[in-house]
């Protein structure tokens, strides 16, 4: 595990951060779309 650089293999952390982004995303777009058919 030592003998590989941390570079090469991607970051578990970088990996969560943009699943995380891309739902709050999604989630954001749901709830607008569904506020405006609501209101609507």
């Amino acid at each position: 595990m030592d003998e590989k650089p941390s570079d090469d293999e991607p970051r578990p952390r970088g990996a969560l951060l943009l699943i995380m982004i891309y739902l709050a995303v999604m989630a954001a777009f749901w709830l607008n779309t569904y506020l405006r058919i609501w209101r609507s």
